[in-house]
């Protein structure tokens, strides 16, 4: 990656994976950047309209969606604007205000809507309709208990909430939303509580990678696997570097790992990395 940097957010849109904000020695940054994965470079695009860490980032259409996070390093200020940044003209553009500020949350596109789950101190989910700009805040239900630092997958049926801290205790409790019902229920325990993970769900597995412990101040390399079918877990190689803060997408049975601090807390921001890597996910 150009740019080193951790807490960032990517969404993937066709064969690109763009990379929004981030923090690193000279602070919070306005980085935007993509890769290709059909090329194996990397370009940078329009920098977002601020400096911003901690966002929730998620694609729809040939649009990418920036909600919320921290202007600053050091957590003073926030954001709570939407942005969208548009592929087409290579431009951002400011949607309005969100309810109020979020950060440290994560953010999907489903169905033609954005979600906001998670954040510090927040069980409430937000959710944004694209098309007719108009915010919900009871659309789906809240968390059990407030966790940040989570990343949320999704396939027809459920959300599922892995990894995360509740302010600065890492948890080990994964939550599952069942659309239909809308209630929340623990699915599984991650082998090992952490925060600040990277995680992708393919072919009925959900893969984690990296995280931290605040209290320990630890971070990890683990690779660990979950078949949603008989709710064991397996591990798999440990990434060569431990790291967390980082994101990731799924190129077919491709993951790419993008970026992340290798120690924790503060300590994030010496040690952010420009690191790149593909992981090849188990095909059944």
């Amino acid at each position: 990656m150009p740019t080193a940097r951790s807490e960032i957010a990517c969404a993937a849109i066709g064969p690109r994976i763009y990379v929004v904000g981030g923090i690193g020695l000279d602070g919070s940054k306005r980085a935007f950047e993509a890769y290709d994965t059909n090329t194996g470079s990397w370009e940078k695009l329009a920098p977002l309209p601020t400096k911003l860490n901690h966002s929730g980032v998620a694609a729809w259409g040939d649009s990418v969606y920036v909600s919320g996070g921290f202007l600053d390093l050091r957590q003073n200020h926030f954001s709570s604007r939407l942005y969208v940044y548009e592929v087409g003209n290579d431009s951002w553009k400011d949607l309005g205000p969100m309810p109020e500020f979020r950060y440290k949350h994560f953010m999907i596109a489903r169905d033609g809507w954005l979600h906001l789950i998670g954040g510090l101190h927040l069980r409430e989910i937000w959710s944004y309709h694209i098309a007719s700009g108009k915010w919900r805040t009871d659309l789906l239900s809240p968390l059990p208990e407030c966790r940040d630092h989570t990343v949320v997958l999704q396939d027809s049926a459920y959300l599922y909430v892995v990894g995360g801290r509740n302010d600065r205790v890492a948890m080990a409790d994964c939550w599952r939303y069942d659309f239909r019902s809308g209630h929340w229920s623990v699915f599984a325990k991650l082998p090992i509580p952490r925060g600040a993970p990277a995680a992708v769900l393919h072919r009925g597995r959900i893969h984690v990678v990296g995280g931290e412990d605040l209290i320990t101040q630890t971070v990890s390399r683990r690779y660990d696997i979950l078949d949603l079918r008989n709710g064991e877990w397996s591990v798999g190689k440990p990434m060569p570097l431990p790291r967390h803060g980082m994101s990731s997408a799924r190129m077919g049975d491709t993951w790419i790992v993008i970026g992340g601090g290798r120690r924790a807390e503060i300590g994030t921001v010496f040690t952010a990395t420009r690191a790149t890597e593909a992981i090849a996910l188990v095909a059944d």
